[in-house]
């Protein structure tokens, strides 16, 4: 892409309709400036409480994002996000970085014209987020509940003793599991142990798994919506074929990643090209306030918030989402949620989830299982 092409031509005509809502998003958020240097070619976004200002060269006091034109591409078109641009190493930024990634909203405002969060903007109406569903419910009930609140948790999906044998091969996996194999994610903990904590081709490692997915129980959480999903990835990405992760959670990591901060599944990128997808844990053994329970923000996918972090503007109540063994919990793939620590005793969970099939017109061949999990694996080696 050719950025004075993009920064004169195109995203002056978007800023037509998208910039008034941008530029008060940015001012909200207190945002410095942003020059975005292609290749040398530097051309600055400036918050202003009506629109964008866009202008030729730096400007002091802001922050710039130094990259090349495959990583601009990749940032206008969606693929990535300022988040995913910085875990994967691909731009250099002179400033606060948490200040570029906070610029992400801004850009999808600006450019794809989805609406920033503002207070009070999302009705939930009366809906009563702490209402569990069975399996046999109607499917109608539960599309009305997801759609409106993001998630849903649906009881004794699976029976116990199915999940001990998805347990015993988790155990296996973690135990052939070593540093750097690209396919797991290791923490150390308070007691000196260097332990696996994710397992990212579980699938592939588990013949409990792969017969549950293939289970009419299984496929029936992926018709809810009526979209048309398929089994896909844990966040709902283009996969060229399934997969499915295993995590532990350890008490008292101290270093490694094992519990996610905030975040929504699409933080990397990608939401203007795969959401809305759905993110399935599989609830191995139970999960509680101390075991480490899912938290959800109700209503936040239906908004353009930030996917990394909560602020504390956001008005949108935090749901925690308790499971037994055999449980199933959904949320969108851009539901903001985090997995808070375990304090006692530790939990078995696995990630997998339903993708949208490409379209006809889509220009994205799926992404390989293998590809995707490089990328997760060196997020793992962040803390």
């Amino acid at each position: 892409m050719d950025p004075r092409a993009f920064f004169t031509r195109e995203l002056p005509a978007r800023l037509t309709e998208t910039g008034s809502r941008a530029g008060r998003a940015a001012v909200r958020a207190g945002l410095p400036p942003l020059t975005i240097d292609v290749e040398g070619e530097p051309w600055t976004l400036v918050p202003e409480p009506d629109g964008l200002e866009i202008a030729e060269g730096g400007r002091a006091g802001g922050i710039r994002a130094r990259l090349d034109r495959t990583a601009f591409s990749s940032l206008v078109d969606d693929h990535k996000s300022t988040l995913g641009l910085s875990v994967a190493g691909r731009v250099e930024v002179a400033g606060d970085g948490g200040c570029f990634v906070s610029w992400d909203p801004i850009l999808r405002a600006a450019i794809d014209g989805r609406e920033p969060f503002e207070p009070g903007s999302i009705d939930l109406g009366d809906v009563d987020l702490a209402h569990r569903f069975a399996p046999d419910d109607a499917p109608a009930d539960m599309r009305a509940f997801l759609t409106t609140a993001g998630f849903l948790c649906v009881e004794s999906v699976f029976r116990r003793d199915e999940m001990a044998a998805v347990s015993n091969d988790l155990d296996r996996a973690l135990s052939d599991a070593a540093p750097d194999d690209g396919t797991s994610w290791w923490v150390r903990t308070n007691t000196g142990e260097h332990r696996p904590s994710r397992i990212l081709n579980f699938l592939r490692q588990s013949p409990s798994l792969q017969r549950l997915v293939g289970d009419a129980r299984f496929l029936r959480m992926g018709a809810i919506p009526g979209e048309g999903h398929v089994h896909s990835d844990s966040f709902g990405e283009h996969f060229a074929e399934p997969s499915a992760e295993g995590l532990i959670k350890p008490v008292g990591v101290r270093e490694g990643i094992s519990d996610l901060g905030w975040h929504k599944d699409c933080a990397r990128g990608g939401h203007s090209r795969f959401c809305c997808g759905l993110t399935v844990g599989i609830a191995v053994t139970g999960a509680d306030e101390e075991t480490g329970e899912l938290r959800v923000v109700a209503g936040s996918h239906r908004s353009n918030l930030p996917a990394a972090g909560l602020s504390d503007d956001v008005d949108l109540p935090v749901v925690a989402l308790p499971t037994r063994a055999g449980d199933v919990t959904i949320h969108c793939s851009c539901t903001l949620h985090e997995a808070r620590p375990p304090r006692l005793r530790e939990r078995k969970v696995v990630y997998t989830g339903f993708g949208l099939p490409p379209r006809f017109a889509d220009d994205d061949a799926p992404t390989s299982s293998d590809a995707l999990a490089r990328e997760r694996a060196d997020i793992g080696k962040m803390s």
